[in-house]
């Protein structure tokens, strides 16, 4: 018998989707003058509904490639089957967002082989010097260049990530929507320390930046996050959601990229799942911002998250909210959790439950549990559909999709978040 032909990546699925798709729609001037060489956005030469049209049209194929994989493998036909039907249940809709430029409330800009900016478009081993960024939006991009030209005049090497050599690896730039900045220095070693403080303290005297923070990430993994070693100014900057929740971000919280967009993901995540009085679970919450929200319509929420930073965050945000009795936070690892204490112990079971876990979706053991729960109403908002199709695959043999919402938290590129709102049969 042969074997089974390797499937490509999901990425490379993607990608070849929107190769196809791309000459078919209208074209404009581009905005930015490193278009097409950065590898920050795809789509700035493509007028913005022809933009929502190609996600749509990418979501729909997703899931379509999932549900081929499932017909590949004959003990799953019968699941291609249910994961075909719900979708023709639904009609995907689109939730554009207000600003197709200037929206991301987060920028992580690299710092290597001797250029501060982006990765080049189709190539890792190369970083673009940027001179303008139109993602993150003008007073953001004076910062960034400010702090790089200090970085340099401090003498702070920047890090190799091909030899693990150098030091200083992210600028990172975080933003409320009041035009509050927060900025991360994240390094390899301590090398570089007093310069580090150094440039932080003149950003933050001459005022720059709202908080400033020193991360040390000495290991090979790239990534933007650390332990914080020193810090100037506020520990967190404040965002405001849905007029009357405030949300605290700090340099290692998760926070969604386009806060308008958000608001308008959570609620309708809101007005699915909230009933006044009733429990409802928040899987993968972060600092608690779902479950802050759900909190004002009146539910009763248990939030669980395993990240401490977020954990002590999302605590200081009920302070601030004064919903410290109406959502219970629990530090740990959701699927653990779940699967271990709860269910082993005589506690009131959940009417509804959300989740919005990273990339790789909800592990196994996490699905099972919900399962297990069984709640009346589920909702499941991803950044990679990839995975939530899968993990429906799962929840569809008990549950019924109700409705498919692609929010466009990412114009410009070719990213999405998507929601899948279900309710038990």
């Amino acid at each position: 018998m042969s074997a089974m032909k390797k499937q490509p990546s999901d990425r490379k699925r993607l990608k070849e989707f929107y190769t196809a798709a791309l000459p078919a729609a209208g074209k404009i001037p581009p905005v930015c003058r490193h278009f097409r060489v950065c590898g920050g956005c795809q789509f700035q030469n493509v007028p913005y509904p022809d933009q929502l049209k190609i996600k749509r049209d990418a979501l729909l194929f997703i899931g379509e490639t999932v549900a081929r994989e499932c017909q590949e493998r004959p003990e799953d036909r019968e699941l291609a089957d249910k994961l075909r039907e719900a979708m023709a249940g639904v009609e995907p809709k689109i939730n554009p967002s207000q600003r197709t430029y200037a929206y991301r409330q987060r920028m992580d800009y690299v710092f290597a082989f001797e250029s501060a900016g982006l990765r080049r478009a189709g190539w890792h081993r190369d970083v673009l010097e940027l001179e303008e960024c139109p993602l993150l939006g003008e007073l953001g991009f004076r910062l960034f260049d400010l702090a790089r030209r200090q970085v340099r005049e401090a003498g702070i090497p920047c890090y190799n990530y091909l030899t693990f050599q150098g030091d200083l690896r992210y600028f990172v730039i975080r933003r409320t929507r009041k035009d509050d900045f927060l900025l991360s220095l994240v390094t390899r070693s301590k090398e570089n320390g007093p310069a580090v403080m150094g440039v932080l303290e003149n950003l933050f005297k001459t005022g720059k930046i709202r908080s400033g923070h020193w991360l040390l990430n000495d290991s090979r993994s790239d990534s933007s996050f650390g332990s914080s070693l020193f810090r100037v100014g506020d520990e967190c900057l404040a965002e405001q959601f849905l007029d009357d929740v405030w949300l605290p971000i700090g340099p290692n919280s998760f926070c969604q990229a386009n806060p308008e967009v958000a608001e308008r993901a959570y609620s309708e995540i809101t007005s699915f799942l909230a009933r006044p009085g009733e429990l409802v679970f928040d899987l993968y919450s972060g600092v608690a911002a779902i479950a802050q929200v759900l909190a004002r319509q009146g539910a009763r929420v248990v939030a669980l998250e395993n990240l401490p930073e977020n954990v002590r965050l999302a605590h200081l945000g009920l302070e601030w909210n004064h919903l410290a009795e109406q959502v219970e936070l629990v530090e740990s690892d959701a699927a653990s959790w779940l699967a271990g204490p709860f269910l082993t112990e005589n506690r009131e079971r959940p009417k509804g439950l959300v989740v919005n876990p990273p990339r790789p979706g909800v592990e196994r053991s996490g699905l099972e549990a919900i399962l297990k729960l069984h709640p009346e109403r589920l909702a499941y908002l991803s950044c990679n559909p990839f995975t939530l199709f899968r993990d429906l695959t799962s929840l569809i043999t008990r549950y019924r999709l109700v409705s498919l919402s692609l929010f466009d938290m990412f114009p410009q590129t070719q990213h999405f978040e998507t929601l899948a709102l279900l309710e038990r049969l």
